[in-house]
Parts: C-alpha cells; sequence; structure tokens
C-alpha cells in the first residue's frame, strides 16, 4: 500500500471544519444524513445505475470483454487513458467515477452540477469525506455505478475501494498511470505497486496512446 501523504493523515479538526462549510454538518446532522438525503433525492439515478450494471455484466461476459481500471494520481492521464481504451476497443466510456457521482454530491453543496464539477480540486477534501460516506456500506458503490454507464474505471480513489472491486471481480485488472509531471494526489490512498500494471506517461499524447493500445492487445486480444 502506498506511504505517500493522504488525507487520511489530515487532523480531524480540519475535516470537521471542512464538512461544516461545504455540508452544513453539525453535531446533530452528521455526513451520513448529509449523503442519505442527497441519496434519496436521487434514489432513481442510483437504481437506473445499478440496473444498467446487472444487465451490462452479461453484455462483457458475452463480448469477452474484461472490465479494466485506470488508476493514478490527479491530472496523470488516467480518464484519456479510460476514454482511449474504450475508443479502440468499441466499448462505452463512462466518465470518471467522479462525474458519476456529480448529480448526487452537487445536492449535498447545494450548487449547480457545473460550479461543483469545476471547484472540485479546491475541494477535494470535502470530495474525499463525501465519498468515503457514500462507499461506506458498499466499497464497490461506486465503481458498478460507473460500470452501468460504460465499460471502464476511473477515479478509484481509496485502497479498500480497489481491493473489494478486485476481490468481488467487479473489475478484472487494474493499471497505474505514473506521470511524473503531476504531483503526488492526496486523495488516492494507494500506488502502483496496488495496481497489476503500471503505464508510464512521461511523453507525448502519442506515444502514450501507442503504450495504450499494446495494453489493450494484452488485456482484451479479442478488442484490439
Amino acid at each position: 500500500m502506498a506511504a505517500n501523504p493522504t488525507f487520511q493523515d489530515m487532523e480531524t479538526e480540519e475535516a470537521e471544519k471542512v464538512l461544516a462549510d461545504c455540508f452544513g454538518v453539525t453535531a446533530s446532522r452528521t455526513l451520513a444524513n448529509v449523503v442519505a438525503e442527497s441519496s434519496e433525492q436521487h434514489w432513481h439515478y442510483i437504481a437506473k445505475l445499478k440496473e444498467n450494471y446487472e444487465q451490462k455484466v452479461q453484455w462483457r461476459k458475452r463480448r469477452g470483454w474484461r472490465v479494466p481500471a485506470c488508476c493514478g494520481h490527479g491530472r496523470a492521464g488516467k480518464d484519456f487513458a479510460a476514454a482511449f481504451l474504450c475508443h479502440i476497443a468499441g466499448v462505452d466510456y463512462p466518465g470518471s467515477t467522479s462525474r458519476i457521482v456529480l448529480p448526487i454530491i452537487a445536492d449535498s453543496f447545494h450548487a449547480p452540477e457545473p460550479v461543483v464539477w469545476e471547484s472540485r480540486h479546491q475541494h477535494r477534501l470535502a470530495w474525499y469525506l463525501w465519498c468515503n460516506e457514500f462507499r461506506r456500506q458498499d466499497p464497490t458503490r461506486l465503481c458498478c455505478m460507473s460500470l452501468g454507464r460504460g465499460d471502464v474505471v476511473s477515479g478509484i480513489r481509496d485502497f479498500h475501494e480497489l481491493l473489494a472491486v478486485r476481490d468481488q471481480e467487479v473489475i478484472a485488472t487494474s493499471f497505474w498511470v505514473d506521470n511524473p509531471r503531476v504531483p503526488v494526489d492526496p486523495t488516492v490512498t494507494y500506488g502502483p505497486e496496488d495496481c497489476d500494471f503500471t503505464v508510464l506517461n512521461s511523453g507525448s499524447r502519442s506515444e502514450f496512446a501507442r503504450k495504450l493500445r499494446r495494453l489493450v492487445a494484452l488485456l482484451n486480444p479479442s478488442a484490439a
């Protein structure tokens, strides 16, 4: 497991202040209350993705598509990798897990989705804590929702989330996008040693794409 400093190491007081400022969390209105309320408001959206997930599992089995998880620090290139893999393999790109959860967390922020999305890097700790609560009962929840819309996962943040989707076979494999040009992302609580493969993204986009083509041929030969 990664030894990089993460938000897990932050002081409780700082987390409490962020939750109060962003979501109005108090002693009597907990983060669990906030997440439950927003989830209830979007129950149909969540239920539809869950239904779609079950259908897509069967489609992927027939197709022989082995679901990859694209991992790495923020802005390392994992979303590009996920979209590119889907493009060359002819499967659906769902967007990142952050995109999937956006309608629900925006409800908790009491702000329009575009505003919440554009300010997400300024509110990383708030997103981190909120998503941890959203997945508390089921660490695979967000990834399964993502796979109800598409056929790859991009944006796993938590080590235990990665273990759960691997052990429950929600994903078939995982690869880490290693980009030395970006800083360590404190919302990511694991590292390349926890993934099956590492793909270096230190040059041009075309060089990165060439490596991704080879990765598809290795992981899903029938889709290459």
